[in-house]
């Protein structure tokens, strides 16, 4: 049958300074209870005028204050090391290693001057027994050497039907959250799926050649008529592009000059220039170059190339060997619903 484990306290004060030993909770529930800890703390803070009592080794019944603390040491059953902290020794667990989490300081604080605390994440049969704190300390005056000590009892006793309903009620409970949460995270995923199916549906992309020499006046844009590919956006008879899904593009031009004549190309997003493209004109070669760029658009920005100002562009296109050298391409990266 199930028990129950109840820590029994007895305190014993010495002088002026007292040492405290608590456990929590008061009652634990074997297979039940989650963790349990305890406590060992002291404190300058008996009222003045307070009579102390030699324990075990105490050898002081002065109303002095303490000066420091040498060592807090926890046993149980008899004498059995449980935990222990020094001011060069840190904080260590030296029983039920793996199950118990330990934590103290004797350097002093406002509030006391040491403490030593037990965490069990998994209270056992084997934790039970008698545990006592010695909290060993120098005195302010004469340096005298007082241990102070603190007693719990732990000890089994029957569970209650009422403890059984309480539990299975907490289980219920933690179930029906973990059951919302996973249907919310069913909910999320579907989302998510939804968003990747309309993610990889979007495909933005063309490729438009001239199909002629041409030449440009300044500011006058370039329209390369005849489409090699186009999934939508591209207007072969303005030389527009149109964003209607939002996100990152490539954009790359590639222009083929007249001989003695130059091409200078502006890439624009709406009126602001990207780059530039500038193919010199030679006086007895044809030139080529070729500029690109990956930018932002938004629903209805416009991607155009047009005759820089200033500047006169000439194509060359010679109708054997350098067909559709003179070329406008733009796909998408990624759309804007494609980031995570």
């Amino acid at each position: 049958m199930s028990q129950l484990f109840v820590f029994v306290a007895m305190l014993m004060i010495v002088q002026a300074s007292v040492i405290k030993f608590q456990a929590y909770p008061s009652e634990l529930k074997a297979n039940l209870t989650n963790s349990a800890s305890m406590r060992c703390s002291l404190a300058d803070n008996v009222p003045s005028g307070a009579r102390g009592q030699i324990v075990k080794r105490s050898v002081t019944n002065t109303p002095d204050d303490i000066l420091h603390i040498t060592s807090i040491q926890i046993t149980r059953n008899n004498g059995a090391d449980v935990a222990y902290v020094a001011p060069f020794d840190v904080a260590m667990a030296e029983a039920d290693l793996g199950n118990l989490e330990v934590k103290g300081d004797v350097r002093g604080t406002s509030a006391t001057e040491g403490y030593l605390e037990l965490t069990w994440k998994d209270p056992s049969a084997m934790a039970m027994g008698e545990y006592v704190c010695e909290v060993t300390a120098v005195m302010a005056t004469h340096h005298k050497t007082v241990v102070f000590t603190s007693t719990l009892e732990m000890t089994e006793v029957a569970p209650t039907v009422n403890d059984l309903i309480t539990e299975l009620k907490a289980l219920q409970k933690l179930t029906n959250t973990f059951q919302e949460e996973q249907k919310q995270t069913n909910i999320d995923v579907k989302q998510q799926q939804g968003k990747l199916k309309d993610c990889m549906s979007h495909r933005v992309g063309f490729m438009s050649v001239m199909s002629s020499a041409a030449t440009l006046a300044a500011k006058q844009p370039a329209v390369f008529d005849k489409v090699i590919y186009s999934s939508g956006g591209y207007d072969n008879q303005t030389g527009l592009f149109t964003c209607s899904v939002p996100g990152e593009y490539h954009f790359s031009v590639h222009a083929l000059n007249r001989i003695t004549d130059s091409v200078v190309l502006d890439l624009k997003l709406n009126s602001v220039v990207i780059t530039t493209l500038y193919v010199y004109g030679g006086a007895t070669v044809v030139g080529q170059g070729s500029e690109g760029a990956v930018i932002h658009l938004n629903k209805n920005d416009v991607v155009s190339v047009v005759s820089a100002p200033r500047c006169t562009s000439a194509f060359y296109q010679e109708g054997v060997n350098l067909v559709q050298s003179n070329v406008f391409t733009g796909h998408l990266i990624h759309s804007d619903d494609c980031l995570v």
